[in-house]
C-alpha cells in the first residue's frame, strides 16, 4: 500500500517511514521531551558538586547573620525598613514630580488651545458677522427690485388702461 492510496491518508508518521527519518524535524515537542526526561532521569544534588562547579559555597539555612564590626550600632530589620521606606518614598516622589509635569504640560496646552479657539472664534464671529450684512445687503437689492417691478406692473397697466380708453372711444 502506498502513501497515497484511495483510503489511507497522509501522516506525520508515514512521511518519516517514506523519508527514512527516524523523526519529524518539525517535531521539536518531542525532541525537548526527551531532553527533559533524560536530564530528570540522572539528577544532580548540588550539595554533591565542588562549589566552583555552581559558582558559590554550600548555604546552610537558619545561618545566622554575621555580627557587625565593632563600634556599629547596627539592626538589620530596622535599617532596612529604613532603607526601603526611603526608596518608597523617593520613588513616590519621584512620581509626583513626573505627574506634577504631566499638569504643567496639560495646563500649557489648554492655555494655547485657549488662545486658539478665541482667535479661531473670533474669526468665525467676524465671518457670520459680514454674511449678515451681505444677506442684509441682497435683501434691501432685491426689495428695491420688487418695487421697481411693481411700479413697472402699475405703470404698465396704466397704459395699456389709456389705450384701451384711446381705442374704445
Amino acid at each position: 500500500m502506498g502513501l497515497f492510496s484511495k483510503n489511507a491518508s497522509l501522516t506525520a508518521e508515514a512521511l518519516r517511514e517514506a523519508s527514512g527519518l527516524s523523526r519529524s524535524p518539525f517535531d521539536v515537542g518531542n525532541l525537548l521531551e526527551d531532553e527533559i526526561r533524560e536530564t530528570l532521569s540522572h539528577p544532580r544534588d548540588l550539595d554533591e558538586l565542588p562549589p566552583e562547579e555552581w559558582g558559590g559555597p554550600k548555604i546552610i539555612h537558619n545561618q545566622r547573620l554575621p555580627d557587625p564590626p565593632s563600634g556599629y550600632d547596627f539592626d538589620p530589620a530596622i535599617d532596612l525598613g529604613k532603607i526601603t521606606s526611603e526608596a518608597i518614598k523617593a520613588d513616590r516622589e519621584a512620581t509626583a514630580a513626573a505627574i506634577e509635569q504631566l499638569g504643567s504640560e496639560i495646563e500649557a496646552r489648554m492655555k494655547r488651545l485657549e488662545t486658539e479657539i478665541k482667535i479661531e472664534s473670533q474669526r468665525q464671529l467676524a465671518e457670520i458677522k459680514e454674511l449678515a450684512e451681505q444677506h442684509r445687503e441682497a435683501g434691501k437689492l432685491h426689495a428695491a427690485k420688487v418695487e421697481s417691478a411693481a411700479a413697472d406692473l402699475i405703470e404698465s397697466r396704466n397704459l395699456i388702461e389709456a389705450m384701451r380708453k384711446k381705442i374704445g372711444s
